[in-house]
């Protein structure tokens, strides 16, 4: 990288801008504090922020927020899934561990994945996601920071970071903006800030409340190697400098929607800015319109004999002179284009509380609604939302996840064998437990179908082979679910025995058991020579 953070970062801030503008467009028709305007990010100069006229931005966002944490981290399972494809089984892990092994190990993966989704309960990464989603959904981007070792997670706005990436979307350089108070620094870093201001450090701590840029850079420095370090003053930190690789880098540069060759992503809302604007727009003009029409002025026509006073004293049911021609009430005559202007108002927030996922879309407009019709409006809104849920599954959720179990390893909490290399399945693959039990009870009844079979063509069908072939149709592993011919060759002859010692009596269980054990030493000296 050539010159300092500091040059970097500002011939960086002009390719953000545009992005920048469009996030805070944004954040204006939904929450407005999300990205405020340029001139209200001043230490105590803060200013009012102006409310949009209509919520429903505001409340797309939060509810859209609230489903995405839970979609990415649940609290009732585990974020991800270890596995271990068929051929590490059939072609390592087997040799290594024997099938009984193999068992163990699946049961340490499920293990570890439980384990892993009380660590994440108990980082508290919930609250900073939440806030990284609203975030990606009103500005697009979002650098997200995970604590390599405690696991507390913060992050940084579009505003407060800049980002270059390769055609094929791989980060190449992120540079942070932060600001410090001046007290807080080391001497030699004060006497560096002050030489760079033009003053001595005298003169620069007169004032106690000033505050300096503190420049954080990330820098790819290799294929699965990145170099971390800061900078004040263009001079380099003390002991600030790190390395990580792909699994351990706690900084992620998060995007919602990418654009091949572009730096930054893009937002959800500015596909809704549209409908957000012109709801807005209607939403001002019919509360003032309301306002205007909720106002009454009587007039009265000049030299009427109806006096104005009179009326005005005329409590309820008195009798008083006076001609009602003379007094009339003034009215607004556009209630008919206010009418216009409201239904299209309504139509414009039905179509954005269907963009959000709010509830309110989810439910036909009648005096008795099903609970399986809402549950399938709801899948079916959730489909609009897979595109996303997959980029935020590779991006977010499995660096995430690389991060928590280099840190579970760390802390000794588990050790897998060296022949074991499972894989990390996050997004919605991971949740798909409730799926592999509807794929096994598929399965069952799939195999139940055969005892409908006639006898004449039921003799004709290979028994392991029909198995294997509703196991397969239907995505699931038969092995070690179902047994050989050799373990059910065994478990017979153990059923046999068990019936035999039933029918011959308590005394004979010891005989029967001990003429077996007499045949298997016997067939064990046979083979003995032979080998």
């Amino acid at each position: 990288m050539q010159g300092s953070l500091e040059q970097t970062y500002t011939s960086l801030e002009t390719y953000r801008d545009p992005y920048l503008q469009a996030a805070r467009d944004n954040s204006a028709l939904t929450i407005p504090a999300l990205i405020p305007p340029e001139d209200n990010g001043v230490k105590r100069v803060r200013k009012t922020l102006r409310q949009p006229d209509d919520s429903t931005g505001s409340r797309g966002v939060n509810n859209l927020a609230s489903k995405l944490v839970i979609g990415t981290l649940p609290s009732n399972a585990p974020i991800f899934r270890m596995i271990i494809n068929d051929f590490t089984v059939k072609n390592q892990l087997n040799a290594a561990v024997g099938a009984e092994g193999t068992s163990e190990v699946q049961k340490a993966l499920s293990q570890i994945e439980r384990a892993g989704m009380q660590e994440v309960d108990s980082t508290g990464v919930r609250g900073p996601a939440y806030v990284m989603f609203q975030h990606l959904l009103v500005a697009g981007n979002y650098l997200f920071y995970v604590d390599p070792d405690t696991g507390a997670a913060r992050g940084w706005p579009l505003h407060s970071y800049v980002v270059e990436r390769d055609r094929m979307g791989n980060m190449l350089k992120t540079i942070i903006k932060e600001q410090i108070a001046f007290v807080a620094l080391a001497d030699d870093l004060k006497a560096a800030v002050a030489a760079k201001a033009g003053k001595t450090l005298e003169e620069y701590q007169q004032d106690p409340t000033q505050e300096v840029s503190v420049f954080t850079g990330v820098m790819r420095i290799g294929p699965n190697r990145y170099k971390v370090w800061q900078e004040v003053a263009d001079v380099e930190v003390p002991d600030s400098t790190g390395q990580y690789t792909d699994a351990t880098l706690p900084y992620m540069p998060l995007r919602l929607i990418t654009v091949d060759g572009e730096d930054y992503g893009r937002a959800y809302v500015s596909d809704l800015f549209g409908d957000l604007f012109n709801a807005n727009a209607l939403r001002k003009a019919t509360v003032a319109w309301s306002k205007a029409a909720s106002k009454v002025v009587y007039l009265v026509k000049p030299n009427a004999t109806t006096k104005p006073l009179t009326l005005t004293k005329a409590k309820s049911g008195d009798f008083v002179q006076g001609n009602k021609d003379d007094i009339t009430v003034l009215t607004i005559e556009k209630s008919q284009d206010f009418n216009v202007a409201s239904t299209v108002y309504a139509d414009i927030k039905r179509s954005l509380e269907m963009s959000f996922l709010l509830n309110s879309t989810v439910q036909r407009q009648a005096e008795r609604v099903t609970a399986e019709e809402v549950r399938a409006v709801i899948e079916e809104l959730n489909t609009g939302l897979g595109g996303i849920q997959s980029l935020l599954s590779n991006e977010f959720q499995l660096p995430y996840v690389k991060l928590l179990i280099a840190r579970m390893e760390r802390k000794k909490m588990f050790r897998l064998p060296k022949s074991v290399k499972p894989t990390i399945v996050t997004g919605v693959a991971a949740l798909g437990r409730s799926q592999d039990l509807q794929n096994l009870v598929q399965a069952l009844n799939a195999l139940a179908i055969l005892n409908t079979v006639p006898p004449e063509f039921r003799g004709r069908i290979k028994g392991m082979d029909f198995i294997n072939r509703v196991f397969s149709a239907s995505g699931v592993d038969p092995d070690g679910l179902v047994m050989d011919d050799n373990e059910y060759a065994a478990f017979q002859q153990q059923q046999m025995l068990q019936q035999m010692a039933a029918q011959a009596g308590p005394g004979a269980i010891g005989q029967i058991t001990k003429g077996v054990m007499d045949q298997q030493t016997e067939a064990v000296k046979q083979e003995g020579p032979q080998q």
